[in-house]
């Protein structure tokens, strides 16, 4: 019986032993976890505008801004940041609205020399047209474009035409306050490239000007190439810009002061008083006529008045 009870007695402390240990087990501090890695997408950086852009504006550098795009999200018609992608965004048009902070697209800019690229830098109701001009002609290349120019003709009009004894040479400006579009293919005021980078060599002075102009402007500008030679006069910038457009085309619709040749050398002047006689009708001498107590007066031309019995008559005539 003391066996038993020895037995049962060991079992219970074998018993509440392993219990302890089950138990001290279950409230103790967990094993620390392996840390996780995050993995964070790969962005790149795109260009966009740093302000609204409206239709027909020309990108330059500080219009760019820069936004990180996850590659994931990244479209091909996004422009990458990169001297590639900034040389193609530089000194082209925007052919849409471009919003702050979005991504500038491809299709939304067109680049010089591209189809369409002057229509987007026109203004709504503005046509574009080329006149040549010469080295003279052109100010010896100091005009460039955005600068605004008049526009005089120069001609020669031959005696039959005008009823004349002579030639006559003339001028008169035909265009004021006309934009210059582009010098050439020349878009560009500076004499640098589209990365904005100084050009080696100086561009060669222009043979074409592009010039912005109104639908009737065009017209005028047309025909006066047909006549003579066309030549630009730079305009101050304190002459106004485009809030004196119509003020300009006010003044091109009122008749134009002429300037002759003989307006300008005194030489043809001389020449103008002894070859040019005025017509018989502006030639018109007044006679006093004095019969006895009657007077009165005729008026003939000068060559008229030795032949004239009445003038005759009236150098004999009896003064009383």
């Amino acid at each position: 019986m003391r066996i038993i009870v020895l037995l049962f007695a060991a079992l219970v402390v074998a018993g509440s032993a392993g219990f302890y240990l089950l138990s001290g087990m279950g409230n103790g501090a967990p094993a620390p976890e392996a840390p996780v890695a995050v993995v964070m997408p790969k962005a790149t950086e795109v260009f966009v505008p740093v302000a609204e852009l409206s239709a027909g504006a020309i990108l330059k550098p500080e219009h760019l801004g820069l936004l990180a795009i996850e590659d994931t999200r990244l479209m091909p018609e996004m422009v990458v940041a990169s001297p590639e992608g900034e040389a193609l965004l530089v000194g082209s048009v925007a052919i849409q609205v471009l919003a702050k902070g979005a991504p500038i697209p491809r299709a939304g800019v067109v680049q010089p020399g591209d189809r369409g690229f002057l229509a987007a830098v026109l203004p709504q109701g503005k046509r574009a047209i080329s006149i040549p001009i010469s080295e003279t002609a052109g100010v010896s290349g100091l005009v460039l474009p955005g600068d605004r120019v008049d526009i005089i003709l120069i001609y020669s009009l031959t005696g039959d035409t005008i009823d004349a004894e002579r030639d006559v040479r003339a001028s008169e400006t035909v265009m004021r306050n006309i934009r210059v579009l582009a010098l050439d293919q020349r878009l560009h005021q500076s004499d640098t490239g589209p990365d904005g980078k100084p050009l080696a060599d100086a561009p060669p002075l222009a043979r074409t000007a592009t010039l912005q102009v109104t639908p009737r402007e065009a017209e005028i500008i047309t025909l006066a190439t047909s006549l003579g030679d066309l030549s630009m006069v730079l305009n101050s910038v304190h002459d106004g810009g485009d809030a004196e457009d119509a003020k300009a085309a006010a003044e091109s619709a009122e008749p134009r002061h002429m300037t002759l040749d003989s307006d300008v050398t005194s030489l043809l002047q001389r020449e103008a008083v002894g070859e040019t006689d005025a017509p018989l009708a502006d030639r018109i001498l007044r006679i006093q006529i004095v019969r006895g107590a009657t007077a009165g007066a005729i008026e003939l031309g000068e060559e008229l008045v030795a032949a004239t019995p009445a003038a005759e008559a009236a150098d004999d005539a009896p003064l009383e």
